[in-house]
């Protein structure tokens, strides 16, 4: 080991100096000692970057496993709210739905529409049972931190929030304007309860639904947006993306909402799916063929900004790196995120291959054009209307 790394010193002193160093016959302890942990370091860091690859990541076989196992659970779970509430309000994009342990008490949180809905089931003739069940359930949802499981019960354990901080945290307001926090959301409660309109819905002799809605604070958007700023910015900087166009992709797909989740299972906050784009993602970042990331991990704000940070830069300048116009390049990879590079060829040839596409969309040479092309032609009105939404969101973060 002495003998390599005098070597490696005294090439390194010869080739890159001027005037040659006479190095010692021996190095010293101390640089023996600071090599040592070096290596030591690197090596425990590659031990540390497996694991967490192979703890947060499954085969295709164990993903199906997976995802069989989540769907019979989860629809056994809904037939019993059904059952019990007489429908099923799911989560989406847009919207964040938990219930309470007993799954007598439900919230809705609509971040489109800026709302907080509280329900619960009580007897016809429980009024002020109801109005403590409603108090109880406001201060749940906000210090609420999500769960990792598909199915939205409240979590006790740690090990299973979705989050490290609540889902609201910062994005309701008292009538003073202060951010509801632990040490007043009690008060913030109650007082919710005693001025809201509460609406009764009979669904049996024996079972009333009460229900309130609320309003997230004027700027929830913003203050939602804030914590992320950060991480967008750094994996913009590693990606070489520009933030204002991630920043419009996450407002249109979950407007901020970290436990987004559509009903194609696209999750978090740049809507991932497991086993597509975030796949992509995933191997490309950590070169592994067959590994698909778990779903519970695409929650996390910091693993879900840099996945959907990767899988734009592939489709920018790999699949559709050979489009040479910057500008006409930008506007198929934010319309690929959201259909699949199949689908944007499709508008330009008819057909779903990529090679001729790419050599129309060179032939036209026309941000404009190519902009009217996709808006137009793409086969999914969903995906034409999600192109125009970020292209005119770009703005407000630029």
């Amino acid at each position: 080991m002495k003998s390599l790394i005098l070597n490696v010193l005294v090439f390194v002193s010869e080739t890159f100096f001027l005037s040659p160093v006479k190095v010692a016959a021996q190095p010293s302890d101390t640089l023996i000692s600071h090599v040592s942990q070096q290596s030591e370091f690197k090596e425990n860091e590659k031990l540390q970057a497996h694991e967490r690859a192979r703890f947060i990541s499954r085969s295709q076989a164990a993903f199906e496993q997976w995802k069989d196992d989540n769907d019979k659970q989860f629809n056994a779970f809904k037939s019993s709210i059904i059952k019990e509430w007489g429908e099923y309000v799911s989560s989406s994009s847009k919207r964040w739905v938990e219930f309470g342990k007993d799954t007598t008490s439900c919230s809705i949180v609509d971040f489109d529409k800026g709302t907080v809905t509280i329900e619960v089931l009580a007897k016809p003739t429980a009024g002020n049972e109801a109005k403590i069940k409603l108090a109880e359930t406001i201060e749940r949802v906000l210090a609420s931190k999500g769960t990792v499981f598909r199915i939205p019960l409240e979590q006790q354990d740690p090990a299973f929030y979705a989050l490290s901080k609540p889902i609201l945290a910062n994005q309701v307001v008292n009538e003073n304007g202060a951010a509801v926090s632990p040490k007043n959301v009690a008060a913030f409660a109650d007082s919710t309860v005693e001025k809201s309109t509460i609406t009764t819905d009979s669904l049996s002799d024996t079972n009333v639904r009460y229900s309130l809605t609320f309003p997230l604070a004027p700027n929830h958007l913003a203050r939602r947006m804030a914590p992320y700023l950060p991480l967008v910015k750094k994996y913009c900087i590693k990606y070489d993306l520009n933030p204002a166009h991630v920043l419009a992709i996450i407002h249109t797909e979950s407007y901020f909402n970290p436990m987004a989740r559509s009903s194609e299972n696209a999750i978090g906050l740049m809507q991932l799916v497991p086993e597509k784009g975030a796949r992509q993602a995933w191997q490309f970042i950590n070169h592994m063929d067959t590994a698909i990331p778990r779903a519970e991990y695409l929650y996390d704000p910091k693993t879900n900004i840099e996945l959907g940070c990767a899988y734009l830069y592939i489709l920018k300048n790999r699949i559709f790196g050979d489009v040479v116009n910057t500008d006409c390049r930008m506007y198929c990879s934010i319309a690929g995120y959201n259909t699949g590079s199949g689908n944007v060829a499709y508008a330009f040839v008819g057909e779903r291959k990529l090679a001729p596409a790419i050599q129309a969309i060179n032939s036209i040479n026309d941000a404009d054009r190519v902009y009217y092309e996709l808006v137009h032609k793409l086969p999914f009105v969903e995906t034409r209307y999600y192109l125009e939404n970020v292209m005119e969101r770009v703005h407000l973060y630029q």
